[in-house]
């Protein structure tokens, strides 16, 4: 490789992350929670893997809950709230 090539290759910076976290309250009950993470998707996630099941069901599973008058719902992607810093 030579300096001519070296110069025309983009630079990738990785951060750690820790400079762009922040602080976050995440309730669900009456159990209220302060989580540190980058995003609230994360905050949330790291709150709810602990207190949420996600799994594929099997086809059993499916005709018991819809014959019990369950009904599929349809996740759509939302964008991430935008949170302005407070000024102290």
């Amino acid at each position: 490789m030579t300096a001519t090539d070296a110069a025309s290759k983009p630079t990738f910076f990785l951060t750690t992350g820790e400079d762009m976290s922040r602080i976050y309250i995440v309730g669900y009950g009456q159990e209220t929670r302060l989580v540190r993470a980058n995003t609230r998707a994360q905050a949330l996630h790291h709150i709810a893997q602990g207190v949420i099941k996600v799994q594929i069901p099997t086809q059993d599973q499916l005709i018991d809950l819809i014959s019990k008058g369950g009904s599929v719902e349809t996740a759509l992607r939302q964008e991430q709230d935008s949170l302005a810093l407070e000024q102290a």
